[in-house]
Formats: C-alpha cells, structure tokens, sequence
C-alpha cells in the first residue's frame, strides 16, 4: 500500500536581491556569487512551471494541504502586481488543495497596499527581527551601513494599525545578547504573538564554538515566558 504525504511545504525563492546587507547572510555573503548571473525577481514563465510541478506532483503523491513560503532576498521587491498576479496563478493552480500562502520580509517596504495584498490572499507574514534597535542594528543594516530597526518597527505597526493579526517574527539567536531581553522585547514590546528563534549559521567547514552561550540564549528566553505566554509564543510560523 502506498504512503501519500499529506502536507507538502515548499520554500519559493521569489528574489534574488535584498534592499539590507545583513552581515551574517549566508545567501549573499557565503562567498558563493552566482545569484548574479540569476534573474533579480522570479519570472512568470517560471511562476506557470512551478504551480504545475506542484500540481502534477501533489495529485501524484496524495498531498492535502500546500504550504509555500515566499523568501528572498526580500520578496517585497517583486513588483506589487506581479506579486498579486503571482498569487492568482498558484491558487488558480493548486485550487484542488488546501493552499496555505506566506512570506518571509524585513518589512521595510510594507505598506498598506502591500498589506491588502496579504489580506486579499490571506497570506501570513513572517517579519525578520532580531530583537531592540541596538541588537537588531548590531548585523541588519542596509547597504549604506545604517541600522534598519526603525524602517522594521514601522512595517510591524502599519501591520498592526492595519488590523492585520496573521504576522510573526523570526529572529536569528545572538549569542552576546539576552534571550530574556530579546523574548521580553517581542512579545511585550512589539506585540508578536508568534515567533521563532533560527540559529545562525553553521556547516561542516564551519562549526559552532559558541554551542553553550547560544543555548544560554534559548533557555533564558524560555524562561522568561510567564503564565499568559506558555507554549503560545513558540509556534513554528
């Protein structure tokens, strides 16, 4: 008997280009550069050929429920009809399944007709964010070298103005800093109620030395989770 998978979750690099310089990025700054030789926003032909890999695919292997990420880069560079365009045809084409839509962005560039995209599509957003205005500005600046916390803030409060609750945060642990701080900075400062901590970067070339202090970071932001936050605020988005 055939075992059918029934979640299928695909990760769409929709840009190949950022408006930050986050020094930490392993896209752009892992010393492999051939993202040059790619097109900067996903084209359409590719968008059509994806949705039918995905639709041919999942009848075939009995999936339910879709999930597609759109990632960058910063997908919000894509243009906003073509992001709204690119939407139509994924939900056109998958419309057989439960599609679930989602993007990953620095906020920077969200505003309100960015926003009634999301909420056309019904599309749930993950907002990068490492923690207050110093931790943050500490590795994600643009390329001019200035700090972009402000530029983020203002996407999550337009976020929130807007009376959109379909958003979380993904944050990159930074070992120097406080996961009481940062947690506490999230949850109660900026209102996220969903987030999830990434950790940086490593691979067999480049192994973590600093496995205690980014576990240090872990526990304290758990610890510092209190009656109301318990097993809320940790949701994978």
């Amino acid at each position: 008997m055939q075992d059918y998978i029934k979640n299928l979750h695909v990760i769409l690099k929709t840009a190949e280009r950022c408006n930050l310089a986050c020094s930490y990025c392993y896209f752009f700054f892992g010393g492999d550069e051939s993202y040059f030789r790619h097109s900067p926003i996903i084209k359409y032909e590719i968008i059509q050929k994806v949705a039918e890999f995905l639709s041919d695919g999942a009848r075939e292997l009995g999936v339910e429920n879709i999930n597609i990420y759109f990632h960058g880069g910063e997908p919000l560079r894509q243009k906003k009809v073509d992001f709204d365009k690119m939407c139509e045809i994924f939900k056109e084409r998958l419309s057989f399944f439960n599609l679930y839509l989602s993007v990953q962005t620095n906020a920077v560039l969200i505003d309100a007709e960015w926003i009634d995209l999301f909420k056309k599509h019904d599309i749930a957003v993950g907002v990068s964010i490492d923690g207050n205005k110093e931790i943050h500005d500490r590795y994600r600046v643009d390329h001019k070298g200035r700090g972009s916390y402000e530029k983020t803030k203002k996407g999550i409060n337009l976020l929130k103005n807007e009376k959109f609750s379909n958003f979380g945060a993904l944050t990159v642990v930074n070992n120097q800093a406080s996961g009481q701080e940062v947690y506490h900075h999230l949850a109660h400062e900026l209102g996220f109620n969903h987030f999830d901590f990434l950790l940086p970067d490593n691979n067999h070339n480049n192994k973590p030395n600093n496995l205690n202090e980014i576990g240090n970071f872990l526990y304290d932001a758990f610890d510092a989770f209190d009656a109301f936050d318990a097993f809320d605020a940790f949701d994978a988005f």
